[in-house]
């Protein structure tokens, strides 16, 4: 069966009037959702219960009134006016509410506003912060900040989930919080010894209770516990809740996961099991020439990391399935051995050859040289965070975000190479004018980058349309660079369309770069500069995104294809992360509420890699709607 779920904010009489229309336009749809922030956001949930505390809410005061006199000192405005002096114009505020993980509203809730960066989502509010509690609706009230800020709880709960506060923006606040334990406990094995090293982590990426979309929400960071060598560990504060879990995970056991509703009396003891048939630990050594090597570099996979000690001893967990052994040392080159899994004996890993080096020069096209052009590989040894494995072998200073920096007569040089044929890259940074070479030998010098002059676009022109081909207004458009030695992307030139859904792009780089167009309510889209520029007037088709919560029976395997039968992605999203690809499993017997496109026609559903069931699938297309699918006959 398929229940579609169309889910409508409750308000009180100070927030806006909802009136549902059969016809009305998308943007007066997202007036009956929860106000969003940037990205779309939660509408909540209708329920007899909260209809009451509606009735209750509304015969007391505005909850927005309430909330805001708390962050003015009382006597105030009266004693300015006795005084004869205008009083200060009150605050602005920024309204929101506060909800369970069920999307439940949450009463006396004390929120406040915490520092918030994108590069660091951490959400602490300051002891020093004044809070207001949430009215019966789940409603607060808080004074706009002057610098990018979050709501947060207070003591005693958890925030879950969180929309960003900036100062320009108008759009309301969610807040998705639990009740808090500070959490204690002991991990052990099944001899009944403790286990150290055991990762802790609270587990709170998918909420399968919540029903409601929570795109325009960002999942703070929660630092994770280690046991320590008695298999002890503490976590300050685990939310109570349902559809959170503790993930406990260690390298040759089982990992266990648990709800946090088993941690509700501040203390959790947990068994690890070993995994079946893994012996322990594999073990090693690593020598050159001259006999034992310590500090060398050692990646197991792409999850297990270590250096060899004095002796050029070394000690990993075996791998689950068989995995890349990689080692590095400055100014060698590395040494990779394949298959390496439960039947492998002790390792022996030798150094053996000394890196080797690239050099030549930059040069636009009438001979001048490029200056501070950074220098990076298109064919790197991916290592440890997927960066190049040669900047770990290099034994030149390391420079940030690249493998080498041309010098003002434009010459370079790579080091830290193994003895194959690379691709280099070189690039500028302000621009994102770039050029590659054709394969190149490790030890060749003299070689010649030239720069072409004509790099940039001086302009690019384009529209934005949807499948029906009407125009898509404010849809955002970036072109942006991932060299491989980069920690995240290098932005470019960025647009937006106006009301006709046109746009121009200036001075954007031909070749190298992804263009990315976004928009609220739609997928993204995005690929090489290269492929979208069939003509001069980019014209950019954006599929609608859906929304669904599927349930079933537990790890049943589910993916979507479209019409045409090819399979089509399906995500969990928060605000500024992503996760999902072809299908998702259910754990549990349901999901979260996930993404997917429009154009998704059938759902199918298998079990160990078995089909097991299909069914077409209509979803509801309006703006926070949430189709529910059952994976079943």
């Amino acid at each position: 069966m398929i229940v579609r779920r169309d889910r409508k904010l409750a308000m009180t009489s100070t927030a806006r009037p909802l009136v549902l229309l059969g016809a009305v336009s998308s943007a007066l749809l997202a007036w009956l959702l929860w106000p969003r922030a940037d990205p779309p956001a939660a509408p909540t949930p209708p329920g007899e219960n909260r209809a009451a505390a509606a009735d209750a809410a509304a015969a007391t005061a505005e909850p927005g009134r309430q909330a805001a006199k708390a962050t003015v000192p009382a006597g105030s405005t009266e004693r300015a006016a006795v005084a004869g002096v205008e009083p200060d114009p009150a605050p602005p505020m920024r309204r929101g509410r506060v909800l369970d993980c069920r999307g439940l509203p949450l009463a006396s809730v004390p929120i406040g506003l915490a520092p918030y960066d994108d590069a660091d989502r951490h959400v602490r509010l300051p002891t020093t912060s004044p809070t207001v509690p949430s009215d019966a609706r789940g409603e607060f009230a808080l004074p706009a900040p002057t610098q990018p800020a979050a709501p947060a709880t207070g003591p005693g709960w958890f925030t879950l989930r969180t929309t960003p506060c900036r100062p320009d923006a108008e759009a309301d606040l969610l807040v998705v919080a639990a009740p808090a334990v500070p959490l204690a406990g002991h991990v052990g094995g099944s001899d009944g010894v403790g286990l150290p090293e055991v990762r802790v982590q609270v587990a709170h990426f998918f909420l399968t209770e919540f029903p409601m979309p929570l795109e325009q929400a960002l999942v703070p960071t929660i630092d994770a516990a280690v046991t320590d060598a008695r298999g002890d560990y503490a976590l300050p504060a685990v939310p109570i809740a349902a559809g959170v879990d503790l993930v406990f995970a260690r390298q040759g056991y089982t990992t266990r996961r648990l709800p946090t509703l088993q941690a509700a009396s501040g203390r959790l003891d947990v068994v690890l099991q070993t995994e079946a048939g893994k012996p322990g630990r594999i073990r090693g050594r690593v020598r050159d020439a001259a006999g034992p090597v310590a500090g060398a570099r050692l990646l197991l996979g792409f999850d297990q990391e270590t250096t060899s000690d004095a002796s050029g001893e070394f000690a990993l967990e075996f791998p689950a399935r068989p995995s890349r052994l990689l080692a590095t040392r400055r100014g060698w080159q590395p040494v990779v051995r394949e298959g390496i899994g439960q039947g492998t004996p002790e390792l022996d890993v030798e150094f053996t050859a000394r890196a080797l080096t690239i050099g030549g020069h930059v040069r636009h096209d009438d001979g001048t040289p490029a200056a501070a052009w950074r220098i990076d590989l298109v064919d790197p040894l991916r290592g440890s965070g997927w960066k190049p494995v040669e900047a770990q072998c290099s034994d030149r200073d390391p420079v940030a975000d690249a493998l080498a920096i041309t010098d003002p007569e434009g010459r370079f040089e790579l080091a830290g190479l193994a003895d194959r044929s690379y691709r280099l890259l070189a690039y500028e940074p302000s621009t994102l004018r770039s050029v590659q070479s054709e394969p190149i030998a490790a030890g060749t010098t003299g070689i010649v980058l030239a720069v072409p002059a004509d790099l940039l676009f001086d302009e690019l022109r384009g529209v934005v349309f949807d499948r029906a081909g009407a125009p898509v207004a404010g849809a955002s458009l970036s072109a942006w660079f991932a060299p491989a030695s980069v920690s995240s992307v290098l932005m470019g030139p960025s647009a937006a369309t106006d009301a006709a859904g046109r746009f121009v792009l200036k001075n954007v780089p031909r070749r190298a770069v992804q263009l990315g167009v976004t928009a609220d309510g739609f997928e993204y889209a995005v690929g090489p500069i290269e492929a979208w520029l069939a003509e001069r007037e980019l014209r950019v088709v954006l599929l609608r995104t859906c929304h669904v919560q599927i349930e079933g029976e537990a790890e049943l395997a589910v993916t979507f294809f479209d019409g045409d039968g090819r399979r089509v992605d399906v995500s969990g999203r928060s605000h500024g992360a992503s996760f999902g690809g072809t299908g998702w499993t259910l754990r549990g017997g349901k999901s979260p509420v996930l993404a997917v496109p429009e154009t998704a026609a059938t759902m199918v559903w298998s079990r160990g890699g078995k089909e097991v069931g299909r069914k077409p699938v209509c979803l509801d297309r309006a703006p926070g709607a949430v189709t529910l699918l059952i994976a079943a006959q």
